[in-house]
């Protein structure tokens, strides 16, 4: 299980990737232990974590017609920026203010529905995702196989993923970041604390460029959890620009918080993306990281 279905309960997470099975039928398949959690018997109310592993005792007929998608008039609602493709995976730069994937039950524009117009399919899945307001790489699994190889390889910490920064304030060489992230669900942001409470996030960065006002970060994440970078770095004192949530400056005209992922180091892939094993797939830096105090 990937970050990105990580914090949910897992009978939603259930509902959602098996969306034609009924709630009740799900149940059911929970109490007869034909779904499991971490081995374990599971009851649905469970929280997930990133690196759960959810096992299924159903014939390849049963789980392919209950994880069929609805089906549901393809809408060109834009392009998408692609950075890399073949017959497994698709790689897309997503642009500030787009959503990886629907948050209502409304017709949306979301790079998830743009991929499924340029695709003509809604069988393929982003294996990562980004806030809103971050830009950078989301990569999409096109097959079952690729899929699963995919979000083994996120669970098992086998991507690795550099971000670019810039914060306020002047912060130069490298530093380390480390301690637990706790999430206030009805401010819908989180802190960081010393205390072993919450979940562990691990964070390098390497000053770029700096001035009295901003620094553009390097940022590689150990550890891949939501909003990681941006709580850690207001906790250090230096929010990232434009991130009014956790104490950033806005500034006019331009995007939300100044993060991007820039890069996706493949480490190890197992078949059928084996290929892809000590790859690294880049995108640009946008423009907007460039106008600021000369950077």
């Amino acid at each position: 299980m990937t970050a990105n279905d990580a914090n949910r309960r897992f009978d939603r997470f259930l509902q959602a990737h098996l969306s034609q099975a009924s709630k009740s039928l799900l149940h059911k398949l929970l109490r007869k232990k034909r779904i499991k959690l971490n081995g374990a018997r599971a009851h649905g109310n469970e929280i997930t974590s990133e690196g759960d592993k959810v096992t299924l005792y159903l014939s390849q007929e049963t789980y392919d017609s209950f994880s069929q998608k609805e089906h549901k008039t393809l809408v060109d609602w834009g392009t998408i920026d692609i950075v890399y493709e073949d017959d497994n995976i698709l790689l897309v730069n997503k642009q500030a203010g787009l959503l990886t994937h629907s948050d209502s039950s409304e017709p949306q524009d979301t790079l998830q529905e743009r991929v499924a117009y340029y695709l003509q399919s809604y069988q393929a899945a982003p294996c990562n995702r980004l806030d809103r307001n971050t830009s950078g790489l989301v990569v999409f699994g096109k097959n079952v196989p690729a899929l699963q190889s995919l979000n083994a390889a996120f669970a098992e910490r086998c991507v690795e993923k550099i971000y670019l920064a810039l914060v306020h304030g002047r912060l130069e060489d490298k530093g380390e970041l480390k301690g637990y992230l706790q999430r206030d669900s009805e401010a819908m942001r989180s802190h960081i604390s010393d205390k072993e409470e919450g979940q562990f996030v691990h964070t390098e960065y390497e000053a770029c460029k700096t001035s009295d006002e901003f620094s553009l970060l390097r940022v590689k994440i150990h550890t891949g959890r939501s909003h990681q970078i941006r709580a850690q770095f207001a906790a250090l004192g230096h929010p990232l620009v434009g991130d009014v949530k956790y104490g950033g400056k806005a500034i006019s005209g331009k995007r939300g918080q100044f993060l991007h992922c820039l890069s996706l180091n493949f480490l190890d892939l197992s078949a059928p993306l084996s290929y892809l094993s000590q790859k690294e797939l880049k995108t640009h830096i946008p423009e907007e990281f460039k106008f600021i105090g000369g950077l």
